[in-house]
């Protein structure tokens, strides 16, 4: 039996810094929403946890992927190897992943592929575990694992680990640039200096999380405009700066609002249905270097 998973892609329609923490990492707030822009991973019964991962990049793009991780660091092998460690299953898998998602994009392609590996190998293997547990077992590997087993549109906090699931039923067109470059999750955030008082942001009569499903689902740009924001692109963009460059091409060419998703370097736009059919044809001029991809938001993932 052989099972089939598109793996998503994330973006982050905002992120606030709030704090470093005593274990090295920062608190943050954010709401997480999937995209149309997936891995695909295959998993089967085998007698040792095998690995093969293919790519999906244009080899003269010169972006770092996820090629050149040895096996045993791809956190799809550590997490189906924290999934035996933890059951003490002894059984084997062929796992084979097709990679599409930029590496070091702010993208969650990781992520995704290790929350999937999570999933899909507790089926294949009957282990029965519940969602939180899955999600627990997540958090070991990564702080945006636990949303990607919950999947679709998130409210988290803590250092990411926190998830609490925001039913949407809207999609919005999303254009998405990688640029010629990766950015460190580690160096950017050593890059924060201030930090975002979240008092006026997480009022109990007013949670920002609330407020940006509410308005995500009546299509309030008005609310949910002013309320993307990036803290980490405000640290790095003097480091980086083709992503304002970015940002700029993609409100020349009519996105209502631009910015960095998570750590970066991707940059994505997000697009009304007219403004989508006036910049159709802007993959064909984008920046030089650079990739994009045409997306929509996710309401439903499985």
């Amino acid at each position: 039996m052989a099972l089939h998973y598109s793996v998503p892609a994330k973006i982050n329609w905002f992120i606030c810094v709030t704090g470093k923490r005593d274990d090295g990492y920062h608190d943050l707030l954010s709401v997480m929403q999937c995209v149309s822009l997936y891995d695909e991973l295959t998993v089967q019964p085998g007698d040792t946890i095998e690995l093969v991962t293919e790519m999906n990049t244009p080899t003269e793009m010169n972006i770092p992927t996820e090629m050149n991780i040895p096996t045993e660091d791809n956190l799809v092998f550590k997490a189906a190897s924290l999934l035996c460690a933890h059951t003490g299953c002894k059984k084997g898998a062929r796992l084979h992943l097709k990679k599409v998602i930029p590496a070091e994009a702010g993208l969650g392609g990781g992520s995704s592929d290790c929350a999937y590996t999570l999933i899909a190998l507790n089926r294949l293997w009957g282990l029965g575990l519940t969602t939180e547990q899955l999600k627990a077992l997540g958090a070991k590997l990564g702080s945006d694992v636990p949303f990607f087993v919950d999947g679709n549109c998130a409210f988290v906090s803590g250092r990411g680990e926190i998830v609490t699931p925001l039913e949407i039923n809207t999609t919005y067109d999303i254009l998405i640039i990688k640029p010629p470059f990766s950015v460190s999750t580690a160096q950017a955030y050593k890059k924060i200096r201030t930090f975002t008082n979240c008092a006026s942001l997480n009022h109990p009569n007013n949670h920002i999380g609330e407020r940006f499903r509410d308005a995500l689902n009546k299509k309030d740009l008005d609310t949910i405009l002013p309320l993307m924001r990036n803290d980490i692109q405000e640290a790095i963009k003097a480091d980086y700066p083709m992503i304002d460059e970015i940002c700029s091409y993609l409100l020349q060419i009519g996105a209502l609002k631009a910015m960095l998703s998570g750590s970066g370097s991707a940059v994505f736009g997000v697009f009304d249905a007219t403004q989508k059919a006036h910049a159709q044809d802007a993959l064909m001029y984008l920046p030089a270097g650079c990739r994009g991809f045409w997306t929509k938001t996710l309401k439903r993932i499985y």
